[in-house]
């Protein structure tokens, strides 16, 4: 059986297609620049060399702080140990490539909040000042997918309104 369209139902057809298209565009790209513009999706350290100190830190009391020995590429683990060299650099390769994946659910935000407040981790990175970290993370838990990590951001002593997921590129 053949179908014949009548002239008036393929402009119609055309018209929604094109409606649906630019919609599309549209929401794609405000939603994609609202995250890149927000100075609280910036997770990532671009230039890695520049961290002098990392400190990480569970609500059960350990800590671990990693220094940059000064005249060579090692690091110290709380002042006493040599720390790995693969683990150091794969840290730093996490945050150099840290990236927003999306935004929590606004369903699954609060108890996002509570959890990382109750469980999660704080990292704080330090570049040139040794008093002022640079970046703060609080990380919380996987997705259930376990393709990202809720995280959320502190700056200059504001911690961000909203977790994000967080992945690897």
């Amino acid at each position: 059986e053949v179908i014949i369209m009548s002239r008036k139902n393929l402009i119609l057809l055309i018209v929604l297609f094109i409606t649906v298209s630019i919609a599309f565009w549209m929401y794609t790209r405000n939603h994609a620049s609202s995250i890149a513009e927000n100075e609280f999706t910036q997770f990532a350290v671009t230039d890695t060399a520049q961290i002098q100190k990392i400190f990480i830190a569970d609500h059960d009391g350990n800590k671990a702080l990693l220094e940059r020995n000064s005249d060579s590429r090692l690091w110290k683990l709380n002042g006493k140990y040599l720390a790995r060299e693969d683990a150091i650099n794969n840290l730093l390769q996490a945050i150099h490539r840290v990236r927003v994946r999306g935004n929590v659910a606004n369903t699954a935000r609060d108890n996002m909040m509570k959890i990382m407040a109750t469980s999660g981790k704080k990292v704080e990175i330090y570049t040139h000042d040794p008093e002022e970290p640079v970046k703060v993370y609080y990380i919380g838990p996987n997705t259930p997918d376990h393709c990202g990590t809720v995280m959320l951001l502190e700056l200059d002593g504001e911690k961000s309104p909203e977790p994000y997921i967080c992945h690897m590129e």
